[in-house]
């Protein structure tokens, strides 16, 4: 089968996985010609994935993964749409370095239209297929969809970037205030007209398959995720009354107090900017109290941090590798390959930490508040370097995206630009009962400690891991002792600090 863009657009979606509000859809439908939708299963990205030491596999010894599931579903929603308007989304499963030029080629595309991506290897490969589209005289073109601003948008008043979160987001509330963003504003019909009609009969580079790629059909089993632009609209709407009470019951991981969206903004099945737009929207209610508008913008704030953590990645490229605070480069950071095993398998004796490990595990997701004290667990408790827990979780979230875990663990590190100082280190006991007093959180994930009550549940084995009346309990008989006491890392962390501080 033969089909001709004629010179119209190829839009390749990305990381904007939806037919509605997707500025790649806008900028093409400006052009008034056919367009063609594909996305691309890139082997530069995958294969990676299936050489990973935590895979996990399937009777069939077909990988299990909750994110490429995610997409393939998502994608799977957008095809059935397109289908009912006579239309096709193009998939393939290659490497995007040689597909899209070659398929733009033959479909002759007069330019592909793009998200723009700001990791930096993302920057590497755009810039790639750029000139071998010149090569072709196929034009690439980039728009912002993923940021309400990015890259030099929000500066200081030397044009500078941020590099602490506070006066950057004064600044990006300022800046949306004078340039609000919007939806976008074409309709339904209007790109039902405009995208390419084909005979659904006809058999044009049927899609891969998650098994004819080596991943297994059960990857979203055990999982919180449901993949779609419909999912994640209904989950914005559920949660916009939730977002008046979100200050309150963010921080509690038995309380379903949280968006559960971060999923849905990192692979696009919704955009910034209907989340973004939810909260403005709901603070113009005159209804509302102090409180309440105190609860939304906590959640608006959440979402400036997304953004802080975007730009931090696009102007300061070597956090990928390294250290923000380069004082920090000659810290000497343990390592104990029992230990970090421990630690990725909730199995280090102290409950909040394991329970937030067995909840990654198991769902490929976790609180917020658990990745800040799981993360000082590692990094401080046990003095591992950031980047050995940054690669595991990066593998084990549904929502990885590269900016907000660098930025995340660099933050509980005290390596990174606004990160906490390095002499403030979480008690994960403290911690425990602070924010799971009742201990329901462990319970639901360390099954082993159901059936102690609420005094005991956050340090079972007292203060020093020596109670003889809890080590003996047959409660207790298969959780293990605390690998680490907690006051004498906390003095080993302090040192390490102030050895490299006294060097730099």
């Amino acid at each position: 089968m033969t089909i001709s863009l004629d010179g119209g657009s190829l839009v390749w979606i990305r990381r904007d996985l939806r037919l509605a509000d997707n500025r790649a859809l806008e900028k093409a439908l400006f052009f008034r010609k056919k367009i063609a939708l594909c996305f691309v299963f890139d082997k530069a990205i995958l294969t990676p994935l299936k050489e990973s030491n935590w895979i996990a596999q399937d009777k069939k010894n077909l990988i299990l993964d909750r994110r490429v599931s995610f997409i393939y579903h998502s994608l799977k929603e957008i095809s059935l749409e397109l289908e009912k308007w006579q239309s096709k989304l193009f998939i393939f499963y290659d490497l995007s370095t040689n597909l899209i030029p070659n398929f733009s080629k033959r479909i002759n595309a007069s330019r592909v239209i793009i998200g723009e991506d700001y990791e930096p290897e993302a920057i590497r490969r755009d810039s790639l297929i750029a000139e071998k589209l010149k090569s072709l005289n196929i034009d690439l073109i980039a728009v912002k969809d993923h940021c309400i601003f990015h890259k030099l948008e929000v500066t200081t008043n030397a044009d500078c970037p941020y590099t602490v979160f506070t006066p950057y987001k004064k600044r990006w509330l300022q800046r949306f205030s004078e340039t609000p963003c919007s939806l976008s504003n074409y309709s339904t019909e209007d790109l039902r007209s405009s995208l390419i009609k084909i005979d659904c009969h006809e058999n044009f580079s049927e899609a891969p398959s998650l098994n004819s790629m080596g991943f297994s059909e059960e990857g979203l089993d055990n999982s919180v995720l449901n993949p779609g632009s419909v999912a994640g609209i209904k989950q914005l709407e559920q949660f916009k009354p939730d977002m008046q009470s979100y200050k309150l019951k963010r921080d509690y991981p038995s309380l379903n107090g949280v968006s559960f969206l971060s999923t849905h903004l990192r692979f696009g099945t919704i955009s910034i900017r209907q989340a973004v737009l939810s909260a403005f929207n709901q603070m113009k209610d005159i209804q509302l109290d102090n409180i309440m508008l105190e609860n939304i913008n906590c959640w608006l704030a959440e979402l400036i941090w997304r953004e802080f953590y975007i730009q931090i990645l696009y102007n300061f490229p070597h956090v990928v590798s390294g250290n923000f605070r380069k004082e920090y480069d000659n810290l000497k950071w343990a390592w104990s390959e029992e230990h970090f095993v421990k630690w990725c398998d909730g199995k280090t004796g102290y409950p909040i930490v394991d329970a937030g490990m067995r909840q990654l595990n198991k769902t490929g997701y976790m609180h917020n508040r658990l990745r800040m004290i799981t993360a000082s667990f590692l990094t401080k408790d046990l003095g591992i370097n950031w980047r050995k827990g940054e690669q595991y979780f990066a593998f084990k979230l549904n929502d990885f995206e590269l900016a907000s875990n660098n930025g995340g663990w660099q933050w509980a590190a005290s390596t990174g630009c606004d990160s906490q100082p390095y002499f403030r280190i979480f008690n994960p006991t403290t911690q425990s009962k602070k924010f799971d007093l009742n201990g329901n959180f462990i319970k639901k994930y360390v099954p082993e400690l159901r059936d102690l009550d609420k005094q005991f549940i956050h340090e079972p084995f007292g203060t020093k891991g020596k109670n003889d009346f809890f080590t003996n309990s047959d409660t207790l008989k298969f959780y293990p002792c605390p690998i680490v006491d907690h006051s004498e890392a906390r003095i080993k962390t302090l040192y390490r600090f102030k050895e490299s501080r006294e060097k730099t």
